[in-house]
């Protein structure tokens, strides 16, 4: 297990915007958002055989399991370390609007 930040790449003053998880699922790998950072940037979990290279438009930076986890806790506590080295945050889905920086 990696862990990445990645930017969420808006084109032109749109409303939505794409990220590298497509791609790296792409070129074999397996990736997901565990949280946004903020409104643009994303923390997110990616497999050992995922490829970083040609992401450059995202801005993916991979960070270690360390810096995941204290990213994540400084968003809540709950988050914790599964044994898999997923990080896991065991909060119901519609608690995540009132996720605060503590």
């Amino acid at each position: 297990m990696r862990y990445a930040t990645w930017n969420i790449s808006f084109v032109d003053n749109a409303t939505e915007g794409t990220t590298p998880e497509p791609m790296i699922r792409s070129k074999g790998g397996q990736t997901f958002g565990i949280l946004n950072i903020n409104e643009t940037k994303i923390l997110g979990q990616i497999s050992d055989n995922s490829d970083l290279t040609g992401l450059e438009k995202w801005q993916v930076v991979e960070i270690t399991q360390q810096e995941a986890l204290d990213i994540a806790l400084s968003f809540d506590s709950r988050f914790t370390l599964d044994n898999d080295g997923s990080i896991y945050a065991p909060i119901k889905t519609q608690d995540w609007d009132s996720l605060t920086i503590s």
